[in-house]
């Protein structure tokens, strides 16, 4: 189940509220600004962030088109209202694959 591998990493999946097919195209992905598994993810890499700071892999991420993420909090898939950032998934993968 995908939310359940997303939830491994601190990451969660989710539609817009407004968005009623829940078609894939559709979908976001949620990545926290800071999140324990990240910071293990990452550990010995570039990306490496520090336990309780924001990780770089978000600020990486806002590099993209401002019409592909938007910064947000989620509570889906045990997160506790993390801050982080959404990317609409569908559409990034259909403009750069």
């Amino acid at each position: 189940d995908l939310d359940d591998h997303l939830r491994l990493v601190g990451c969660a999946w989710s539609w817009p509220e407004d968005e009623w097919s829940k078609a894939f195209e559709a979908g976001r992905l949620f990545i926290p600004t800071n999140h324990p598994a990240l910071v293990s993810l990452f550990e010995g890499t570039q990306w490496a962030g520090r336990p309780a700071a924001p990780g770089p892999w978000c600020g990486v991420l806002r590099q993209m088109p401002r019409d592909l993420w938007r910064n947000g909090k989620s509570e889906k898939g045990g997160l506790k209202k993390a801050s982080g950032i959404y990317i609409n998934l569908g559409e990034a993968l259909e403009r750069y694959t």
